[in-house]
């Protein structure tokens, strides 16, 4: 069974994309992302837009996009109604605060079926007792992050192994429903495929236990922990992030719109002037590097 995750935003879609799917409708589990900060009526408005312009009849799985506990309730409203319409079949949304929803989401009656968060081969062992918790209450559990920030090593070997046992070590993992990973030609869907054919090895532990020093002091897992910790003022979580899509994905058009997110004096020449930084991220991220890498693009 393949899986398509789809923007939230149905006007940034590709109708060209969607009509080659139509005839595999049948074969695919279709999945679409919403952000609206609204009504549930706007929630509604917005799926039924999705599936409009992509003529999908419905999609299998509606998530919502980091939701507060308030807006959780409003999109749970906006499903109900979406479901007995027959626009949707499952309730899922993202977080990268799963402390705030875990107990919501475990209640008996949830109306919540699956969740994405933050999980890769990096993750502490207190987000994998709350994985624990979601699977065992019957939680779909899918990924976010799966390659850790795509911290990859230079070398192409090296690069390739490290994604092959990431990807693995999540296909092993019992608790996880599916792996989602964005890829852009047939030479990847071929390598994707070849590498979650070969079972998880102790060759693939001893890759990802290299790799995991460099990817621990720059991978944002966007917690929100050190946000408003800066003496000076500096938005800190704006300019870790910009700096791991930069480096890490390769995306620089996505990492100086994170920039232009943050106000232009929190930005700061700051960082360069002090000796220290006082920024503590509790993941192990190097704050002031990641800080002044991502100033650099500026």
């Amino acid at each position: 069974m393949t899986g398509f995750l789809l923007n939230h935003d149905a006007k940034r879609q590709n109708p060209e994309a969607a009509a080659a799917l139509l005839p595999f409708r049948s074969r695919i589990v279709v999945g679409c992302l919403t952000n609206v900060r609204g009504s549930s009526e706007a929630m509604r408005q917005e799926l039924d837009d999705f599936l409009a312009l992509s003529g999908f009849g419905h999609v299998d799985l509606w998530y919502f996009v980091t939701p507060t506990p308030p807006l959780r309730d409003t999109f749970v409203e906006a499903f109900v109604e979406a479901r007995r319409a027959g626009k949707a079949r499952f309730a899922a949304m993202t977080t990268h605060g799963l402390p705030n929803h875990v107990e919501a989401l475990v209640a008996p009656g949830s109306p919540i079926d699956a969740v994405m968060l933050v999980h890769n081969f990096t993750t502490s062992p207190e987000v994998s007792a709350q994985v624990d918790r979601l699977h065992a209450a019957g939680l779909a559990v899918t990924p976010m992050k799966p390659m850790a920030g795509n911290f990859t090593t230079e070398k192409t070997g090296e690069a390739d192994a490290q994604h092959a046992a990431a990807l693995r070590w999540l296909i092993a993992d019992a608790r996880v429903g599916c792996v989602p990973t964005v890829m852009t030609s047939l030479a990847q869907v071929e390598a994707n495929a070849a590498a979650a054919r070969v079972p998880f090895s102790k060759e693939d532990d001893a890759v990802l236990g290299a790799w995991k020093p460099r990817v621990s002091e720059r991978f944002c897992r966007d917690c929100g922990a050190c946000a408003g910790s800066c003496p000076r003022g500096i938005a800190v979580p704006g300019l870790v992030r910009a700096a791991m899509y930069a480096e890490g994905y390769r995306d620089l058009d996505r990492a100086r719109r994170e920039m232009s997110a943050v106000p232009a004096d929190r930005r700061g020449p700051a960082c360069r002037d002090c000796r220290a930084c006082a920024v503590r991220c509790p993941n192990g991220v190097d704050v002031r590097s990641r800080a002044l890498r991502a100033i650099a693009l500026a």
